[in-house]
């Protein structure tokens, strides 16, 4: 299954290329407990040749290609159902690998401290009619000072992946992090967490701008005038 699976995603990359990522992906399911996931090791367990092949081949692969042929396999799972896209990011820490490209600091808001980690911004399908979830596409965040003229906000990155999800599924919403919950990105049908001091309005009224700034409350206010009414004994809860 594994064979039939990678060959299905590597196709069109050369035959040299697509030998290693099988080997590859067959290294990836080995439990961590066994070996840890590095190429060194996949190479030892599943390969004939030294790492410094596989590697080559690695870097070999189209990630334009791949996911290309990863679409077209959820197509073929998925067809016209229904589909909810959820979108995130994550930190892989790294810790003292400053040489690995598109490694930087990041804010780990759990530690309460920068990480030496990559940022990828990712995404998952959930197909409401066959109730299973499917991963799908991921892009690195690169900060500005390491991107250059191609920097691109978190935003815009994950902007970009719904867009390629919408051509190609039948989306009927999507559920995103606080971070990205912009009035550009998300559009209608949409289910993200407020930030305290983001404003909305209970109506339809588009951007805020200065005319009716003041039809538009912070979530503190929201709650404040919820226990206002809470508190007064309204019929309106």
């Amino acid at each position: 299954m594994i064979r039939e699976f990678a060959d299905e995603m590597s196709q069109g990359m050369k035959k040299n290329v697509r030998k290693h990522f099988r080997e590859y992906l067959l290294g990836m399911m080995i439990p961590p407990e066994i070996r840890r996931k590095s190429i060194s090791n996949i190479s030892s367990l599943v390969s004939e040749y030294d790492q410094s092949t596989i590697n080559r081949a690695f870097h070999g692969v189209d990630p334009q290609t791949l996911d290309r042929n990863y679409i077209a396999f959820l197509k073929s799972v998925i067809g016209k159902h229904r589909v909810q896209f959820i979108g995130d990011d994550t930190l892989l820490e790294h810790p003292g690998s400053k040489v690995m490209e598109s490694v930087g600091w990041f804010y780990d808001r759990k530690k309460g401290s920068s990480v030496l980690a990559h940022q990828p911004v990712t995404s998952c399908l959930y197909d409401m009619d066959a109730h299973e979830f499917y991963p799908f596409l991921f892009r690195l965040y690169r900060k500005r000072d390491d991107s250059g003229d191609e920097f691109r906000t978190k935003i815009e990155i994950m902007g970009e992946i719904f867009k390629i999800a919408q051509d190609n599924f039948n989306i009927a919403g999507k559920v995103v992090d606080s971070w990205y919950s912009s009035f550009k990105f998300l559009g209608n049908n949409f289910v993200t967490e407020m930030k305290s001091n983001r404003k909305a309005s209970f109506e339809n009224l588009g951007k805020m701008t200065k005319k009716n700034s003041d039809l538009f409350l912070t979530m503190d206010e929201i709650l404040e005038s919820t226990f206002l009414f809470l508190d007064r004994d309204s019929e309106i809860l």
